[in-house]
């Protein structure tokens, strides 16, 4: 295995809106949405989505957010 450099772009492979939060420290951000991203050039991923409507099929980009122990993955709709 070998790093390799990655644009994070790709497509909503699926998603789910997640109403009730799952932990505590989750509670004032439901409704949130999770999506699996088919990444362009192979590969698939999990992520939560900002803030947007999105249907499958929806281009995607990367972006990451920096937590106190760790960083989040999320996607934004990329404007078409």
């Amino acid at each position: 295995m070998a790093p390799v450099a990655h644009s994070g772009a790709g497509a909503v492979y699926s998603y789910v809106i997640v109403n009730r939060a799952l932990s505590d420290n989750m509670e004032g951000q439901a409704p949130y949405t999770v999506a699996t991203v088919d990444l362009d050039g192979g590969g698939r991923v999990f992520g939560r989505i900002d803030g947007e409507v999105i249907a499958i099929g929806d281009r995607v980009s990367p972006r990451f957010v920096e937590h106190d122990t760790w960083t989040e993955l999320r996607f934004a709709k990329v404007s078409s």
